[in-house]
């Protein structure tokens, strides 16, 4: 996230603003992360009780999860892996896209592409040409099974 506040280094600042992208799996609800919150506000008030904090959730970003025992998801893991060559990993992501909204209206959402959640989002992210082409292909040969 971001931390903000103060206007120079030898003065001591009004405020101090935090901003925070929590990701959370389906077992766990917005609720939780609130109480979290709110908890670390209590102990700091608690330490000096003139301590003033708040928060606001921006964006419940929803968690969502590919059923497993969907009659889709052997199919889809079939058709990836031939279409890759290999075996293809399936687990649980700590990113998050817009399926977690999407599977709110009944359809459901899986998540597959090309690169390391290691370097995901960092400035040295990068993935490798033969990679994509593998995902494309991956993705079409779904797209073939679901759509066709």
């Amino acid at each position: 996230g971001t931390i903000s506040g103060g206007t120079t280094p030898n003065v001591v600042p009004s405020y101090c603003c935090l901003t925070l992208d929590k990701r959370y799996l389906p077992e766990a609800t917005i609720v939780d992360f609130q109480n979290e919150v709110q908890s670390i506000l209590d102990k700091c008030r608690e330490h000096d009780p003139a301590f003033r904090g708040d928060y606001e959730v921006i964006v419940d970003c929803t968690p969502m999860r590919f059923p497993l025992d969907s009659p889709l998801f052997d199919p889809i893991m079939k058709a990836a892996e031939e279409a890759a060559g290999r075996k293809v990993e399936y687990g649980a992501m700590a990113g998050w896209g817009e399926g977690g909204f999407i599977q709110n209206f009944g359809i459901p959402v899986l998540y597959y592409g090309p690169g390391s959640m290691g370097s995901a989002h960092t400035p040295t992210e990068d993935v490798a040409v033969s990679d994509i082409i593998d995902a494309v292909k991956v993705v079409y040969a779904i797209t073939e099974l679901t759509c066709c």
